[in-house]
């Protein structure tokens, strides 16, 4: 299960921002497995460069090293021909 919300801030720098929500279960038994959020920026500078900034964030709900909560942060540059 998620929801997901996107904006665009305009002005002189539009930037796309989105945030998700997760939720994960498992098909057999009942509780869930966790959750995750998700951010993300997007801002395309010109045609050719754009840029990315994402931030998850899962949290377990489970006991044990295969659930383990994880948080990362990681940037992309785009730049097309």
């Amino acid at each position: 299960t998620y929801v997901k919300a996107t904006a665009k801030i305009p002005g002189s720098v539009p930037v796309g921002l989105t945030a998700v929500y997760h939720t994960f279960g498992t098909d057999k038994g009942p509780g869930t497995l966790g959750s995750e959020i998700d951010l993300s920026a997007a801002y395309k500078y010109n045609k050719h460069l754009s840029f990315l900034v994402k931030y998850a964030k899962y949290s377990s709900d489970q006991a044990g090293a295969a659930f383990a909560d994880r948080t990362k942060v990681w940037l992309e540059t785009d730049l097309s021909f």
